[in-house]
């Protein structure tokens, strides 16, 4: 309890400064940026609204079941998801999602338990993130992907091939998501172009420290950096994110949310007490 603690205050001690300055440069850029958007000619369906929120529970679906298969014994995927939604309104507001290490818990498992299935959880993710940008840029990085598959079986067995895969389906998932979103707002050039744009963006991404918000204006400014050369209209590429950003963090934060309400209700025999055991 106590090395986790010691770390975590190291970390925040050395992201706050940096992500701090990043952010509020980033936020202040998306402010000007908002102001200077033609909203009266800007017009979201509301089956966008019902796609971003199925995909926000997709992706987070997909973390709990990631997430419970790197505890021992993994807890029934309810259980889990349940654990993995109440932990995002801490991860939301800490500076690097550092809140989601302490938040993210289950009885009947330790905190170290399920602090390293999260660590471990968010590794398998920034791994997947980095070999889809190497295998953009670099074909024969796609080698990578069997080479870490088998050295996944020799030491995790068959649960860190599952873990692969899953962090894999995940990455697909959100990056459809916002091609999507950028697609139907302005249907024109290459949609391979555009995920090729998208997936260099979110490798940077994972190389910026943020503060709370989950980097809200950080994640704009780096598509309009790779988006805008492809010809595309700065407010559909705003818009786009932003209803991304709303679907995949602030509804599954506000669910969260209310999950922690209703736990506080109920009483200690409710199903976040029930047994770990699946």
């Amino acid at each position: 309890m106590k090395f986790i603690k010691d770390f975590l205050n190291w970390y925040n001690n050395y992201l706050t400064k940096l992500g701090k300055l990043i952010t509020l440069a980033a936020i202040a850029f998306l402010i000007y940026k908002l102001f200077s958007l033609p909203w009266q000619q800007i017009k979201i369906p509301w089956f966008l609204w019902i796609f971003v929120f199925l995909i926000g529970l997709i992706v987070w679906g997909l973390e709990a079941q990631k997430w419970r298969l790197l505890l021992i014994p993994p807890p029934p995927w309810l259980m889990a998801t349940a654990a993995v939604f109440k932990g995002l309104p801490s991860a939301f507001i800490s500076p690097a999602r550092l809140g989601e290490y302490l938040f993210r818990t289950l009885p009947n498992y330790s905190l170290w338990q399920c602090s390293k299935a999260t660590l471990l959880s968010n590794f398998a993710q920034t791994s997947i993130t980095w070999l889809a940008f190497l295998s953009v840029y670099f074909y024969p990085a796609l080698l990578l992907f069997p080479i870490l598959i088998a050295i996944l079986y020799k030491h995790f067995s068959l649960q860190g091939i599952q873990v692969f895969f899953i962090s894999l389906l995940r990455y697909v998932v959100f990056l459809f998501s916002m091609a999507f979103l950028v697609f139907y707002f302005y249907p024109k050039g290459s949609f391979l172009a555009l995920c090729q744009a998208i997936i260099s963006a979110y490798a940077l991404r994972n190389l910026l420290p943020t503060t709370p918000l989950q980097g809200i204006g950080v994640r704009e400014s780096l598509f309009l950096l790779f988006l805008t050369p492809l010809n595309i209209p700065a407010q559909w590429i705003i818009i786009a994110s932003l209803i991304n950003y709303i679907g995949q963090h602030c509804i599954p934060v506000i669910i969260g949310s209310l999950l922690w309400w209703y736990s506080g209700q109920q009483q200690p025999s409710s199903y976040f007490t029930t047994s770990s055991a699946s």
